[in-house]
C-alpha cells in the first residue's frame, strides 16, 4: 500500500484542489483512492469532487467517536 500526503501550513495555496485533481487521475487510472480533507470546517475537497450533498460526516466525527472512518467515506466512482 503506498500512500501521498499533499500538506500546507497556510490556507488558500490551492492544496484541496490539487488533492481533488490528483485523487481523480489516479482512480481514473485504476488506483484505489482516498482523498482526506482534515480541515472539517471549510470542507472544499467534497466540493471540489462535486460531492457537497453526499456529506454526512466529517474528520471531526471520525475521532470523536460519533462514526466510523468507512460511514465517513463517500464514494465518488469506483476507485474514489
Amino acid at each position: 500500500m503506498e500512500f501521498i500526503c499533499f500538506t500546507a501550513s497556510k490556507g488558500g495555496v490551492g492544496t484541496s484542489q490539487v488533492v481533488a485533481k490528483t485523487a481523480m487521475a489516479l482512480s481514473k487510472n485504476g488506483f484505489k483512492c482516498v482523498a482526506v480533507d482534515m480541515h472539517a470546517k471549510r470542507r472544499m475537497l467534497d466540493i471540489y469532487m462535486g460531492a457537497d450533498d453526499a456529506f454526512v460526516y466529517d474528520i471531526n466525527d471520525v475521532l470523536d467517536g460519533v462514526c466510523s472512518f468507512d460511514d465517513a467515506l463517500i464514494s465518488i466512482s469506483d476507485n474514489l
